[in-house]
């Protein structure tokens, strides 16, 4: 644009963590100001704007997640306007489906640069370990080759939302917005690593207990982090995430 905008949109299925990497691209950690809300349900229902801290004139959009009830697929193109952006992130949470492919082909058929990145790599690389005896670099190996034809002959960008120093996002920051300078690239990467939150924690012999993989009747899957729980259902594959309460020696959701 003439005022040098650059217009980065962020799109995909509801649930694949969009406003996360929306805010970790820009640094951000929660309470920061400027953090897009976050939740295990659909949070973005209309299109939000989100501008980076040290260049305000690159400009991150969140759209709604793809494919829900209210925003599908047949009208969601064309309502949204993503060709009249100056590029656009597709984003996955698993194997790219119809819908980020015929997002994917509508970018293409109107000349859009787009980036198609793939998050949740650290619960894969788990899931791997624990299930297979797959280490890090086999799985990374197999998601790439997993995802290749439905990309385009590009490669995806293999990311974790948790650990953004990790795998490929460093990659994705720099070729997503060539119009950062080093110095930002830098500032980003390292926003919020010295903040409480990512500092090491004391547990409680109760919490301590509870740590790692755990299954129950159902089979679904719950990881136990400090206090954060992930929790995959056997049946749908259906991932949520929750936060205990520790009161003395008990503990609950």
């Amino acid at each position: 644009e003439p005022d040098g905008t650059i217009n980065v949109g962020v799109v995909g299925n509801s649930g694949v963590g969009k406003s996360l990497l929306i805010n970790q691209l820009r640094g951000l950690s929660h309470g920061m100001a400027g953090w897009a809300p976050v939740g295990i349900n659909e949070t973005t229902l209309g299109v939000g704007m989100y501008a980076f801290p040290a260049e305000r004139r690159v400009r991150l959009w969140d759209f709604p997640g793809v494919g829900t009830p209210m925003f599908p697929l047949s009208t969601y193109i064309a309502r949204m306007g993503l060709r009249y952006l100056d590029s656009v992130i597709i984003v996955t949470a698993g194997r790219f489906t119809q819908t980020e492919v015929a997002l994917r082909e509508e970018l293409e058929s109107h000349r859009v640069p787009y980036c198609m990145v793939r998050t949740k790599a650290d619960i894969d690389i788990w899931n791997n370990r624990e299930d297979n005896g797959r280490d890090e670099a086999a799985t990374l190996q197999e998601i790439y080759q997993d995802l290749a034809q439905q990309c385009g002959g590009r490669r995806p960008y293999i990311v974790s939302l948790r650990h953004p120093r990790a795998y490929d996002f460093p990659q994705l920051l720099h070729d997503a917005f060539p119009a950062l300078s080093r110095a930002q690239w830098d500032a980003t990467l390292g926003a919020g690593w010295d903040d409480p939150w990512v500092m090491p924690v004391a547990l409680s012999a109760t919490v301590s207990g509870l740590q790692g993989r755990w299954t129950d009747k159902s089979r679904a899957i719950f990881y136990v982090c400090g206090l954060e729980v992930h929790v995959t259902q056997a049946n749908s594959g259906g991932a949520a995430r929750f936060r205990l309460t520790e009161t003395g020696e008990k503990v609950w959701r």
